[in-house]
């Protein structure tokens, strides 16, 4: 995932990645709800029913799932065509 920038924009960006991933979990049905919410700490929290992110290596390179998918550009599951 690509955030673009460690300001207020790149978190931007990461918040509208991660709840659209969340949100075609559930138009593919693997998930019934997803819960975004503004904590009175500034912290945000995408929270989904779905099955979460793999724990296995993922790919060609042998790395686990969630360390390619923060790291690596055009990684992750765009599931259906999305």
């Amino acid at each position: 995932m690509y955030v673009g920038s460690t300001s207020e924009r790149g978190l931007h960006h990461q918040v509208f990645e991660v709840s659209d991933r969340a949100v075609n979990e559930v138009l593919a049905g693997r998930a019934d709800h997803v819960d975004v919410a503004l904590e009175s700490d500034g912290c945000v929290r995408v929270a989904i029913d779905g099955p979460g992110i793999p724990v296995e290596a993922a790919g060609h390179t042998g790395d686990p799932s969630l360390e390619e998918l923060l790291t690596r550009m055009y990684t992750g599951p765009r599931r259906g065509g999305r």
